[in-house]
C-alpha cells in the first residue's frame, strides 16, 4: 500500500469513530428524575403546565437554558453545597424542598408567566421542559 492511500484510510477511519461520539457529549439525561420534578407545583399543575413554566423561564434566562447548567444549579443545597445527584430520591426530594423554602426566605424568587416561584423551582421547571 502506498503511504498517502495508508495516511488517507487513516485519517478517514479516525474521523470515521470520532464523528458519531462528537454529538453524544451534548446529550444530558438524568439519572435521578427527582431533580426535575418540583414537588409542591406538582401537585396544583399539570405537566403541560410544568413545561410551559420552563419554556418560558429558558427564555427569561437565557444563561441557564442548558440542561447540564440547570441541573449543576438546582443540585446545590442552601449553603452552595453540591449535592451529588446519585443521592437517594426520597432524600434528594427533602433536601430540593429545604431550598426551595429557602430561597424563598431569602428573597431568591422569579416571577414566570405570572407565577411567584423560588429559583430551584423555576429551575427544576425548565429541566422538566426538556425531558421526555
Amino acid at each position: 500500500m502506498k503511504r498517502r492511500n495508508f495516511l488517507y484510510l487513516s485519517a478517514v477511519s479516525a474521523a470515521s469513530l470520532y464523528i458519531p461520539l462528537a454529538g453524544c457529549n451534548s446529550l444530558y439525561t438524568l439519572s435521578n428524575k427527582a431533580v426535575a420534578q418540583p414537588q409542591f407545583l406538582s401537585h396544583i399543575c399539570d405537566a403541560k403546565a410544568i413545561r410551559a413554566i420552563g419554556t418560558a423561564y429558558k427564555k427569561q434566562v437565557p444563561d441557564e437554558s442548558s440542561d447540564r447548567k440547570l441541573a449543576s444549579l438546582i443540585l446545590k443545597d442552601a449553603n452552595g453545597n453540591n449535592i451529588p445527584e446519585s443521592t437517594d430520591s426520597n432524600k434528594l426530594e427533602t433536601l430540593l424542598n429545604q431550598t426551595t423554602q429557602h430561597d424563598f426566605e431569602t428573597g431568591h424568587t422569579v416571577i414566570v408567566n405570572g407565577w411567584v416561584l423560588s429559583q430551584t423551582e423555576a429551575r427544576q421547571c425548565a429541566l422538566f421542559s426538556s425531558q421526555a
